[in-house]
C-alpha cells in the first residue's frame, strides 16, 4: 500500500504500527488537520471480516464512552479492507516506560484499573492486557486498545464450574497469561485479567517482566518458583486442571516473598507491593478484584 492513500476524509500517512490482525497507520482529517490513527484489516478476496476485527468493533462499540478505553471514531468499509478509525495517541506504555524515569505509578495504575473495571462491568474480559496494548498521551493519561480477542463473559463466574461459559484457553500474551490457562482452563473469569494487569503493573515500576519464559512449561516452572507449586492448600482449583500433574511434572515449590524486594518497595512502598501480589495470587478465587483494587490503601 503506498503512503497519503485516501479513505474517505483521511489522507494516511506512515505506518505505525502492526500486528497478525493488521497495519496501523497515522492519519489526517483533511477537513479538521486533526490526527487520527487507522488500522487497516484486509478481508480478502470472500469480502468476509474475520471474527477477531467483528470481535473488536463490537467490543469498541459497547465501550465507547467508557473511562480509558481508546475510543472508537468510526468505522469505513471501502475494497476489501475494513478501516478502524481512532485517536492517535503517541506512545504505547511499553515505549512510555522505556524512555521515562518520571512515572506517576499512582496515577497509571488507577487510570488502568478504572479501564478495566468499565471493560468488566460491560460483560467483557479483554484477554490481552499488556504494555503494548496500552496508549498514553503527553498527559500520561492512559488509554486500554486492542480488542480483537475480547470476549463476552456473561456468566461473570469467580469459580471454576460447569455453569461457567467455556473460553479458548490459549489466549493472552505469554508473559500475561495467568496459570489456569497455562494449565488449559476453558471455564475461567474475569480474574484473568485481573492477573495480566499486576504483571503490566510490575513491568512498569521495574522494567522488566515479571514472568518471563519461552513456552508454556516454562511460564509455569518461573510462576511456581515465585508463587509455590499448586497444592490443596496454596491453589485447589488448579490441581484438577487438564495440563497439571503434580506428581510427574513440577517440582515442589514453596511461596516466597518476591514481591516484597527492597528496589520494588522503594519505588512503589509496601502499600504498592501487596496490591501487585494480592493481583498475581495463584489461586484464581483468591485475586483481588477490580473494585477491591480500586478501594486499596495504596489509592488512599
Amino acid at each position: 500500500m503506498q503512503d497519503n492513500k485516501k479513505v474517505q476524509q483521511f489522507i494516511l500517512q506512515e505506518k505505525v504500527g502492526f500486528g497478525a490482525f493488521g497495519e496501523v497507520y497515522k492519519a489526517i482529517d483533511e477537513n479538521t488537520s486533526e490526527i487520527f490513527a487507522i488500522k487497516r484489516i484486509f478481508s480478502g478476496r470472500s469480502q468476509q471480516i474475520d471474527q477477531s476485527t467483528i470481535r473488536e468493533i463490537a467490543a469498541l462499540s459497547s465501550l465507547k464512552g467508557q473511562n480509558h478505553i481508546v475510543p472508537l471514531q468510526k468505522v469505513i468499509f471501502e475494497k476489501g479492507c475494513v478501516y478502524i478509525v481512532l485517536p492517535f495517541y503517541p506512545y504505547n506504555l511499553y515505549e512510555h516506560i522505556k524512555q521515562n524515569d518520571d512515572i506517576n505509578y499512582k496515577k497509571v495504575f488507577k487510570q488502568l484499573l478504572l479501564g478495566v473495571y468499565n471493560i468488566h462491568k460491560l460483560g467483557f474480559m479483554h484477554r490481552d492486557l499488556k504494555p503494548l496494548n496500552i496508549l498514553v498521551d503527553d498527559n500520561q493519561n492512559v488509554y486500554i486498545s486492542d480488542f480483537g480477542i475480547a470476549r463476552m463473559n456473561f456468566g461473570q463466574c469467580r469459580n471454576f464450574n460447569s455453569n461457567c461459559e467455556k473460553h479458548s484457553y490459549e489466549v493472552i500474551t505469554l508473559h500475561f497469561r495467568p496459570p489456569e490457562n497455562l494449565l488449559g482452563c476453558d471455564n475461567y473469569h474475569v480474574s484473568v485479567d485481573v492477573w495480566s494487569l499486576g504483571c503490566v503493573f510490575y513491568q512498569v515500576v521495574m522494567k522488566e517482566i515479571l514472568f518471563y519464559g519461552d513456552s508454556q512449561i516454562e511460564m509455569l516452572f518461573k510462576i511456581f518458583s515465585k508463587l509455590g507449586t499448586p497444592s490443596a492448600f496454596i491453589a485447589p482449583s488448579l490441581c484438577s486442571l487438564p495440563l497439571f500433574n503434580e506428581a510427574a511434572a513440577f517440582p515442589r515449590f514453596y511461596p516466597t516473598k518476591y514481591l516484597y524486594q527492597e528496589e520494588l518497595l522503594s519505588r512503589i512502598g509496601y502499600e504498592g507491593a501487596d496490591l501487585i501480589d494480592r493481583m498475581i495470587q495463584l489461586e484464581p478465587s483468591r485475586r483481588i478484584t477490580i473494585s477491591e483494587a480500586l478501594q486499596h490503601q495504596y489509592f488512599l
